[in-house]
């Protein structure tokens, strides 16, 4: 049996991550991130990723963690502002 498939764009792909996902993240330094990560399709050509959490350091602080960005599809992948 023979399947086509076919090449994602980069649209696709940015389609395709659209909705919340849970977000855990390490650093080398010992901190972590937990929390929530979304992404949101603003117009065709640009989606909106931000995310939310908790940072624990390395010493056991906690703090508020946000960021935000604008990723834009690109002929060799993403542009992205932050």
């Amino acid at each position: 049996m023979h399947h086509s498939l076919k090449k994602k764009t980069n649209s696709s792909i940015l389609n395709d991550l659209t909705g919340q996902w849970h977000l855990e993240r390490s650093y080398d330094n010992g901190s972590k991130v937990s929390g929530t990560a979304v992404f949101i399709k603003k117009n065709t050509s640009e989606f909106e990723y931000s995310e939310k959490g908790i940072m624990t350091l390395s010493d056991g602080k906690k703090l508020q963690s946000n960021r935000k960005y604008i990723y834009k599809p690109s002929p060799d992948g993403f542009a992205v502002y932050f």
